[in-house]
């Protein structure tokens, strides 16, 4: 990439990020809660974006120098890709297998109905079987 293409590339990041509605947002919920009354809350929440900024920019920079080592032959690549569509493939279905077995348990225990029961209303797990059998 050119110097050129790099300057453009970073000057388009600055101006999505500054005016990205929810970066704000983020930073007026979340920031306030860390203002020490009786100073200077412009110059608090300067500084604690500023470093937000700094700090996620650093790892931005990580990930991509990493991604960039990680991939810089085409054997690597490939094998690096088989690898990690694997690891991610094992953990989809590992988290499909923990769902499965938690909602089973639940509905086939019958605590939830009977508990829901005797509160006069149906549980979520009791609805959802019903809505699913009909």
């Amino acid at each position: 990439m050119s110097a050129l293409g790099v300057r453009r590339a970073v000057r388009d990041g600055i101006l999505v990020e500054v005016f990205n509605v929810k970066t704000a947002l983020f930073f007026l919920a979340f920031l306030p809660q860390f203002l020490v009354p009786g100073q200077a809350a412009t110059l608090q929440l300067a500084v604690m974006g500023t470093a937000c900024v700094v700090l996620n920019t650093l790892v931005d920079l990580l990930a991509v120098l990493g991604a960039h080592r990680l991939l810089q032959s085409q054997r690597a690549r490939r094998r690096r890709e088989r690898v990690l569509t694997k690891a991610s493939g094992l953990t989809m279905l590992g988290l499909g297998l923990y769902v499965a077995t938690t909602r089973s348990v639940a509905c086939l225990s019958g605590q939830a109905d009977s508990q829901a029961a005797g509160a006069g209303q149906a549980s979520p797990a009791a609805s959802f079987i019903a809505s699913a059998r009909s």
